[in-house]
């Protein structure tokens, strides 16, 4: 098998603005040519490294009346872009339906229910739901959304994109069909970086800068997160303020944590420190040590501020979220922080 990151021979048309991952281009152009779609997939891996992309193109090409469904030929499978159905914003398409993790907060049962509601009365169409975050979902949301699995309305395609995809339920899993998404190579990195603006695409023979190589490392080979680290360094007033917070200068007053991002218009207080939150944890992924030990520790640290991010999700109160973001911040060893977190803290209480 080849490497995500090797382009193959005759590589499929579909999706084409994703870069990389032609594993899943791969898999999916072989089921629609054979006309052999499951009602729902899972494109997981890690965040930033074009999952939603791939949903939304894939989305656009299974509605595509010109899509290549069962033509039997992988390589020519994708959206025409000239037709009404792939030049309607997804808002507005009527066999489409984007379900979306608002910041802080969790998709909810009223968003599933409503969106097969709605496209169930198309009964005769093909139609597709994107549910980005699909880990996100409420509980009653979750079961919800596998009771529809279990009996999946005929025409519906579900693509639930997740980086976590362990949050998921089993049930959920088992009845999706899972689509591996892998980071980017550095070259790919260094283009989709160029794309969003920062920075220039490498050169045919030149090859990869230093700078690019430096945040392909710590970003994990995530265009997606690279920018978003990026975008909070500036936030915060630059670097030197940035490593402050993960220092955790100020931690001994949580509620002044949050002063580190100025708020963005009509933001609330939830979602502020939602993105605070993603700042946090991008930061120590990105700022772990060359040293094992003190690598494993900052990852340790990090993935409970991922915890955190469930648990604000989950309904957690903002104060709450941030006493125990102070308490991650101010000690070094995760171990030491997991002992005096509350009982409720990995159930998102």
């Amino acid at each position: 098998m080849s490497s995500p990151d090797a382009p193959v021979g005759n590589s499929p048309n579909l999706c084409p603005a994703v870069l990389g991952q032609e594993l899943a281009r791969t898999a999916l152009a072989r089921a629609m040519a054979s006309g052999r779609v499951a009602h729902a997939y899972l494109l997981a891996g890690p965040e930033g490294v074009g999952k939603r992309l791939f949903a939304d193109e894939l989305g656009r090409a299974l509605l595509c009346p010109r899509g290549g469904w069962g033509s039997g030929r992988p390589n020519e499978v994708g959206a025409c872009g000239l037709c009404s159905s792939c030049v309607l914003p997804p808002e507005s398409h009527p066999g489409l339906r984007v379900l979306e993790t608002p910041p802080g907060g969790a998709i909810d049962i009223a968003a599933i229910r409503e969106a097969i509601q709605s496209l169930s009365l198309r009964a005769r169409e093909r139609r597709c739901i994107i549910l980005d975050g699909a880990d996100s979902m409420a509980p009653p949301a979750a079961n919800a959304l596998l009771k529809t699995l279990e009996e999946p309305p005929p025409g519906i395609i579900f693509l639930l994109v997740s980086s976590r995809p362990a949050h998921l339920l089993e049930t959920i899993i088992s009845r999706t069909q899972r689509v591996p998404f892998a980071p980017l190579s550095p070259e790919q990195f260094g283009i989709a970086l160029a794309r969003r603006g920062e920075g220039e695409a490498p050169s045919g023979g030149g090859g990869v800068s230093p700078e690019v190589l430096h945040l392909h490392r710590i970003a994990g080979g995530a265009p997606g997160v690279a920018v978003r680290l990026l975008a909070g360094i500036t936030a915060c007033g630059g670097r030197e303020r940035f490593l402050a917070l993960l220092s955790g200068v100020g931690a001994e007053n949580p509620s002044s944590l949050v002063e580190y991002l100025p708020a963005l218009p009509k933001e609330t207080v939830r979602a502020r420190v939602h993105r605070l939150l993603e700042l946090v944890q991008c930061g120590l992924w990105g700022e772990r040590a060359e040293d094992p030990r003190l690598r494993q520790e900052t990852g340790e640290r990090a993935l409970l501020v991922g915890e955190l991010i469930r648990g604000l999700a989950g309904g957690r109160s903002t104060e709450l979220t941030l006493e125990l973001l102070a308490r991650i911040l101010r000690n070094a060893e995760a171990e030491r922080v997991t002992r005096r977190l509350p009982r409720s803290f990995f159930a998102g209480g």
